[in-house]
């Protein structure tokens, strides 16, 4: 192990797969070698290697901001942390990840899942783009796994109805401060990582038609995580 720590190869793959994983799938080989080094100079500590990764300018730089696509994990794990929300029942989780593609402690091979645009095709964005709605309407997935031989998947595929729990006013009161007509804004600044064009924000404004002020974020909220800008983080 030690001699494989010391290999400038070994240091520079696995700076490679850390910047692509925590950074950007574009690789910048300046900022890679920064990261080698480091690598090489901690004798591969990589707590401190992670710490140098987050304190580095280039880690907050507009083009690395966004520029991941949201595994399935990542992206149900954000909308529960986002609105405090709670699953009722986990089996449809569980029917979920499989129709994105990841199963969570179920890797296709020992390489693990793929990553960046392998998670997105015609097929899955619909999927995602439609999943916010589902979740927060109870409803079910209007689509079907693929057959997989597990002696499991009837009982997922019965139950792939959402039940989900969470306090919409708790989440309303933290715009409290804002205007009706700095709501959308507001809410898209706290749920996406990219710039939306002006265009699109007033139709999305235009969703949120409801008069009640949570009934009202409520809308502009499953509009916003609706569309592709909130697939990347």
């Amino acid at each position: 192990m030690d001699m494989l720590l010391s290999n400038p190869k070994t240091a520079q793959f696995i700076s490679t797969k850390l910047y692509r994983y925590f950074v950007n799938q574009k690789v910048n080989p300046e900022h890679v070698e920064a990261l080698t080094n480091r690598f090489l100079r901690t004798d591969g500590d990589i707590l401190e290697v992670m710490e140098y990764v987050f304190t580095q300018d280039w880690f907050y730089d507009p083009a690395n901001i966004g520029a991941q696509i949201k595994s399935p994990v990542e992206l149900l794990a954000g909308m529960q942390r986002t609105l405090q929300m709670d699953f009722v029942d986990k089996t449809p989780v569980l029917y979920a990840q499989k129709l994105l593609g990841q199963t969570l402690f179920n890797p296709p091979n020992v390489a693990g899942w793929p990553s960046g645009t392998a998670w997105i095709d015609s097929s899955s964005l619909l999927t995602r783009m439609q999943l916010p709605k589902v979740l927060f309407r109870n409803e079910m997935l209007a689509a079907s796994v693929k057959e997989s031989g597990d002696a499991n998947e009837e009982t997922v595929k019965r139950k792939n109805k959402f039940e989900v729990t969470m306090n919409w006013e708790k989440f309303a009161s933290f715009f409290d401060s804002f205007s009706e007509q700095e709501l959308t804004q507001a809410l898209a600044s706290h749920l996406i990582q990219v710039p939306i064009n002006s265009s699109l924000l007033k139709q999305i404004d235009k969703q949120g038609n409801a008069s009640g002020r949570v009934e009202r974020v409520k809308q502009l909220t499953v509009a916003l995580m609706s569309i592709p800008e909130y697939q990347v983080g």
